[in-house]
């Protein structure tokens, strides 16, 4: 309310000192005001450019394997086990046919299913197309429709619709789809799901 006040006060200041400016022309934040926001809006930091993004995830959850790393609804994973999870779903694509520099959709909400996936998708090398499961129909299936496209992964919530959708559009036929939670589901041995594939910083699209 002080704030709103103060902010009141010095538009009627500016009003009657100068009767020909503009309000698009009048700054409400002080000289302070300004340098509180440059500070907050400053998020620059160094950025290992050799490194890729799951690499730094790896080496993090090597140091802090038990701290947790996500959190949604119920559900708490720690660094180790998102790592465990997500090496399981990268080894899983690369098994099935998918390299380094390739697409993979992701249709789901924003949960820890999908940040499992994400992080599988680029583990295995290639880059993930997120499709937003609220597009209409036609629009999904226009995305779908690059040739290169034979694997699909999602999320419990989405995953029986793409089933039916897949039984009866041919389009679908071609397209395997993974389910990030029955992936999620299963136990993994501590250091038996590391996924070796051959990425580097330059292999994502």
């Amino acid at each position: 309310i002080q704030r709103i006040t103060h902010h009141y006060l010095y538009l009627i200041e500016i009003a009657l000192t100068n009767i020909e400016i503009k309000i698009a022309a009048v700054h409400l934040q002080s000289e302070e005001e300004k340098e509180i926001y440059r500070i907050f809006n400053d998020t620059s930091t160094s950025y290992p450019a050799e490194k890729t993004i799951h690499r730094i995830f790896r080496e993090q959850a090597e140091r802090t394997p038990y701290h947790i790393a996500a959190i949604y609804n119920d559900i708490h994973l720690s660094f180790g086990e998102l790592n465990q999870k997500s090496d399981q779903m990268a080894q899983q694509l690369y098994s099935i046919g998918i390299t380094p520099g390739k697409i993979v959709p992701l249709i789901g909400e924003p949960s820890i299913e999908i940040l499992v996936g994400i992080l599988g998708i680029l583990k295995s090398g290639a880059a993930f197309l997120p499709i937003d499961p609220g597009f209409p129909v036609h629009r999904i299936k226009y995305m779908l429709e690059d040739p290169n496209v034979n694997i699909l992964v999602t999320d419990s919530k989405n995953f029986r619709f793409l089933q039916l959708e897949k039984e009866r559009t041919e389009m679908f036929k071609k397209i395997k789809i993974i389910n990030c939670q029955l992936l999620m589901a299963k136990e993994i041995p501590p250091g038996s799901c590391l996924a070796n594939t051959p990425v580097s910083a330059t292999s994502l699209a």
